[in-house]
């Protein structure tokens, strides 16, 4: 009788540990996704803030009519390399939520994507992507850029 006991416990303790397992890794999981989302929010508020402690270079999201692609060059190379910032926080965006099946990852790229079609839509940072920064970051996320900037209105 002793033995069934023990034997009924063991039977039942093993799902339950497996069960108690599959809930801590989802839980660490949800905790490691909420501290990525944040890391790119801090990265992308530093960015922000590059933009409004230089109104000149017309960076910001809120500008109507977009510059020439040659005010890149004119602006000193100050404004290329916040682009270059923007397209390294676009590479890691890429990284982390591109191609997953998680459905918050997925709606998180899919912000992003649209992100970053409004910024290739601007004709000072196509210019610069093609004259400038398409050389520089994983072939994956270039090949990617590059499909935006074909489809990106001209």
């Amino acid at each position: 009788m002793l033995e069934d006991l023990a034997n009924l416990a063991t039977l039942l303790g093993f799902p339950a540990v497996v069960v108690a397992f599959a809930i801590d890794a989802r839980v660490r999981s949800s905790a490691i996704d909420r501290e990525t989302h944040l890391e790119l929010t801090r990265r992308y508020i530093e960015f922000v803030r590059l933009c409004m402690e230089s109104p000149e270079l017309k960076l910001s999201d809120t500008i109507v009519g977009y510059n020439d692609p040659h005010e890149i060059i004119e602006a000193g190379g100050k404004k290329l390399s916040v682009m270059h910032i923007l397209v390294s926080l676009f590479e890691d965006a890429f990284f982390l939520y591109h191609g997953s099946s998680r459905e918050l990852k997925r709606l998180e790229w899919s912000g992003w994507e649209k992100y970053i079609e409004y910024w290739m839509n601007r004709s000072d940072f196509r210019g610069a992507w093609i004259d400038h920064l398409n050389t520089q970051y994983n072939i994956e996320f270039m090949e990617f850029m590059d499909r935006v900037y074909r489809r990106a209105a001209v």
